[in-house]
């Protein structure tokens, strides 16, 4: 057993209290993670964890150990990445949390071009529009929309982006014109039930600053901004998503961007990741690389 993999291990198990989440982590078999464990147990001549049919729990002794083996490992990333900055490039597996949204349309355009620049580097993106814990899974960075409330993070500011209302040119047809927003009331409209907004769409005008606030009528609500997006380009109704969610749409001709004139609100992406001495080198690098295209 290699001593940093027994005390990836170790820590992986800690931090998940599961050999069998600890190894899908560390991409080894629950067997092989219960052996790099118990070999470091024999190794030290300390028992680190107590076992049961449920859970694994650090004892004390693995408690004090534990908190060692956080700092040598991220001593150890720093060593390697000085080592790897003389050289300018980047290795091992950086792991991306973000919502699908974005991973579907920014990530997966800008992506490409992060991997060219560093061939040695493996990056693994998961989605979510759920809440991640960053430490049991393992992820490296999460990418948030929106609010943040966990003060146990880190949050970078990359960008920000404006909702927009947009409609398809088919469901516009034959419609009352929109020329200001209590117009949408005569109008089919899609709520996203992600957002707080829900069904009362706030506008602000660019000019006067006047404020309004619309109930929009909704017969159908979902979770998805992807899917609010192909349902409006169908002549479903009239929506209100991120900008990077339709500019492509729009682009095309598809969906058409309504009240232009107004303001409704905008959302901040931020690149979050967990308090640490030392933040490794593939992360600060891909948050620039953000910073960079998408700002």
């Amino acid at each position: 057993m290699d001593t940093i993999d027994g005390l990836k291990a170790v820590v992986a198990v800690a931090q998940t209290n599961s050999f069998t989440l600890a190894g899908e982590r560390l991409g080894l078999s629950k067997s092989l993670v219960s052996k790099y464990v118990s070999q470091l147990e024999h190794q030290v001549n300390i028992r680190l964890f107590n076992r049961t049919t449920r859970r694994v729990y650090l004892t004390e002794s693995g408690t004090q150990f534990y908190q060692y083996a956080i700092v040598l490992l991220e001593q150890y990333q720093e060593m390697l990445d000085i080592t790897q900055a003389v050289h300018g490039s980047l290795s091992g597996t950086l792991k991306i949390s973000a919502p699908f949204a974005l991973g579907e349309t920014k990530l997966a355009q800008i992506l490409p071009d992060f991997m060219n620049v560093h061939p040695e580097l493996n990056v693994e993106l998961s989605m979510s529009n759920t809440a991640v814990n960053m430490v049991e899974e393992g992820i490296d960075v999460r990418l948030r929309v929106g609010q943040l409330n966990d003060s146990s993070l880190i949050a970078r500011k990359i960008a920000s982006y404006p909702l927009v209302i947009c409609a398809s040119a088919d469901y516009l047809t034959d419609k009352m014109v929109i020329q200001v927003p209590e117009d949408l009331a005569y109008h089919t409209c899609i709520v996203d039930s992600n957002y707080k907004i829900a069904a009362l769409w706030p506008f602000k005008h660019k000019q006067t600053k006047a404020q309004h606030l619309v109930e929009v009528k909704s017969k159908l609500s979902v979770n998805s901004p992807s899917a609010a997006r192909e349902i409006a380009i169908n002549s479903g109704g009239i929506i209100v998503c991120p900008i990077f969610v339709v500019e492509e749409a729009i682009e095309k001709g598809e969906l058409e961007r309504l009240l232009p004139g107004y303001d409704i609100m905008q959302f901040d992406l931020h690149a979050v990741y967990p308090h640490r001495e030392y933040v490794a080198r593939k992360v600060q690098v891909f948050i620039e690389f953000l910073k960079t295209q998408l700002a």
